[in-house]
């Protein structure tokens, strides 16, 4: 018997990079690229907020302008971004050439490359010369009042409109904003959101519709959008057709020429948009529509027909920071922004974050423990996934569940314990479960059963000791068990060990503390210890000539073979290469700029490159040119820190580490 939860998850998709990372801090795994399972495309978002130095965490708008700065409106203040923070615009009573509004609602870039922001006290003009603005003053009403909206039709001639239905014009080359004069009575218009410059018409987006203003009176002709009244908050215009966002109507998508309309509406239990209220609608540069809800981020594939619907999950890294997304812009570089009501801005580019997650979490797919200390992909393609107090997680890739394997004090076919060190797997598919204390563990995946290997004093025939911290099948199918105590072959026919203590000459190995084991493609067996590497021929059971004097007092981590057949060795110190014609090791822990610290994974791609997992994040290393790429935090690593024995390559080259 077993304890086992199932979880339903979600696919996890190929990033850019065609690996797929798996980390796990905060019981993380990072996965690099695999293609295999993805249906839903994974999106990840940075939080950028007032811990970053934004002034206040609702933004309606967002611009970049032609130097490239990033502006943002808030409810305190205009803010400026790049990659070195935020300097915020406020008014200063002494200067009037200073922002006049705190309250910023909208922004615009015209013709010029000039920056023009609507507040709370009007329109004001960014001048990149004095680092001031020009501000014009409108007309104003009591009650709520801001500049909603700000346009540029073909004369350059900048609209504007107030919330409670004003419409303003300067006129190119004038200095003042003059009120345009409409019949506001007989459209029923009392709220004006939207305006937009489309040809040689503008656009009113209002609370009882959408509008086109025509001829020198500005007469205002509705447009038929195929539902009564609906009250526009965005509209964006893709050529001869219009994506309208409405509060409560969903989105509507016309036709200009054909008339032709189509709605998107939520409905409750079907695949269908976050929510009716949409507050912004835009494109990204693979001609996906974005919608900002009131309760969620939906993106429209245009290419295929299909809708993924994105939500803030306080548990989950890089989901969006907030539901109600207020604004979407995107900039040169095709990254998308998005304004949130008190949840910052949140940026996603798909170059940006390279790896994908799998934690500890409330979410559909979820680990259950805060530390991976061993991964392992079984012949089905699904992996087990060691936990350093947990036991196992058995994520199932194929259905798409998760199942946990744990100790049961109360039942002794559970685990002997949860601290998971290595596994492998036997003939059958039995998983080899190496534990610290436990000894060694063979759980049957069908039943879940397991039977424990524990050291006994009184029967030589028994595992050399408790501390399993390396399994290996080898070439020939022979079982290999590293322990603290000493190397040992395992039949699983009559279930006793062999302790290879001396070899067939007489010879020990270098250290019987054992922390590794790796075949290399002349099945040679090299084993790590804490005293360095020792060289094992298991066909004629002997020890290598001694080639461990270099790397005595070496704690051995990790072992990995690159495609040239070079031997590449993780310890406590850094990397080391050993030197085959010269029967001696290459240490790089005291060369500049090269890799040093605690290696706790090596792991080949399939490009021939070297990942290796440090306690500094995780280095994308070439053998043959001894260059490397470090990645971090700000590449979409949850946490820098990884763990030993916590990697593992896929068959389909995905590349798992956790910590």
């Amino acid at each position: 018997m077993f304890q086992k939860t199932t979880i339903k998850i979600l696919n996890i998709s190929s990033s850019t990079y065609r690996w797929l990372a798996v980390f796990v801090t905060f019981t993380t795994l990072v996965f690099v690229g695999s293609h295999a399972h993805a249906q839903l495309e994974e999106r990840y978002f940075r939080n950028i907020s007032v811990d970053k130095g934004l002034s206040q965490s609702t933004v309606f708008s967002i611009k970049q302008d032609t130097l490239g700065f990033i502006w943002m409106a808030t409810q305190d203040g205009l803010n400026r971004y790049d990659s070195k923070g935020f300097k915020v615009y406020r008014p200063v009573k002494s200067d009037p050439k200073s922002l006049q509004s705190y309250y910023t609602r909208t922004l615009f870039i015209d013709h010029k490359g000039s920056l023009w922001v609507g507040g709370n006290q009007g329109v004001s003009c960014y001048n990149y010369t004095t680092d001031g603005f020009t501000n014009y003053k409108l007309p104003r009403s009591l009650g709520e009042w801001y500049v909603s909206s700000i346009t540029e039709d073909p004369q350059h001639n900048i609209w504007v409109t107030s919330v409670v239905g004003g419409i303003f014009k300067l006129a190119a080359g004038e200095s003042q904003f003059k009120q345009v004069n409409y019949d506001s009575f007989n459209t029923g218009i009392k709220r004006v959101v939207y305006i937009g410059s489309w040809k040689q018409t503008i656009l009113i987006g209002t609370e009882v519709g959408l509008f086109k203003m025509t001829g020198a009176k500005n007469k205002l002709v509705k447009i038929d959008l195929g539902t009564d009244k609906p009250s526009i908050n965005d509209v964006y215009i893709d050529g001869n057709v219009f994506w309208v966002a409405t509060e409560g109507k969903g989105l509507i998508r016309y036709h200009f020429e054909t008339g032709e309309k189509n709605v998107f509406l939520h409905s409750p239990g079907v695949k269908s948009i976050a929510d009716n209220n949409i507050r912004c609608v835009g494109k990204d540069t693979d001609g996906n529509i974005w919608l900002g809800t009131f309760k969620g981020l939906s993106i429209l594939n245009l290419n295929n027909n299909t809708l993924e619907n994105y939500f803030h999950q306080v548990s989950q890294p890089y989901t969006i920071s907030q539901n109600s997304v207020r604004c979407f812009f995107k900039d040169k570089q095709n990254g998308i922004w998005l304004g949130t009501f008190y949840g910052g801005v949140n940026y996603y580019h798909k170059n940006d974050i390279k790896f994908n997650l799998l934690s500890q979490n409330t979410g559909r797919l979820s680990l259950n423990d805060e530390v991976v200390s061993a991964i392992k992909e079984d012949a089905k393609g699904n992996f087990w996934i060691g936990t350093n107090d947990k036991g196992l997680n058995y994520w199932n890739r194929a259905t798409n569940t998760i199942s946990y394997f744990s100790n049961n004090e109360n039942n002794p076919n559970s685990l002997s314990t949860n601290n998971i060190k290595a596994i492998a797997f036997d003939n059958d598919q039995n998983l080899l479960v190496g534990t610290h204390n436990g000894g060694l563990n063979i759980l049957n995946p069908n039943t879940g059963n397991v039977k424990r290997y524990r050291h006994n004093e009184n029967d030589p025939n028994s595992i050399a000791g408790d501390l399993v911290y390396g399994i290996l099948k080898d070439y020939k199918n022979r079982i290999w068990i590293g322990t603290r105590s000493g190397l040992d072959e395992f039949n699983p026919k009559s279930q006793t060990f062999t302790h290879i203590h001396l070899d067939r000459a007489g010879k020990r190995p270098g250290s019987d503390d054992i922390t590794y084991l790796f075949e290399d493609r002349k099945h040679q067996i090299w084993i790590g210890s804490t005293n360095g590497i020792t060289l094992f021929y298991p066909d004629n059971v002997l020890f290598g000539n001694d080639i461990n004097s270099q790397l005595k007092e070496e704690v051995i981590t990790c072992i990995t073979e690159d495609k040239k057949g070079r031997i590449w060795i993780g310890s406590r110190e850094g990397l080391i290469l050993y030197d085959e014609n010269q029967e001696s090791f290459i240490t790089y822990k005291n060369q500049k700029d090269f890799i040093k610290g605690t290696i706790y994974g090596l792991q080949p791609d399939n490009e021939g490159n070297i990942w290796v997992s440090t306690n500094k994040g995780l280095i994308r290393f070439n053998p043959d040119t001894k260059t490397s790429q470090a990645f971090d935090e700000s590449d979409g690593l949850q946490n820098n820190q990884f763990n030993d024995y916590a990697f593992c390559k896929a068959k389909d080259g995905m590349l798992l580490f956790g910590g």
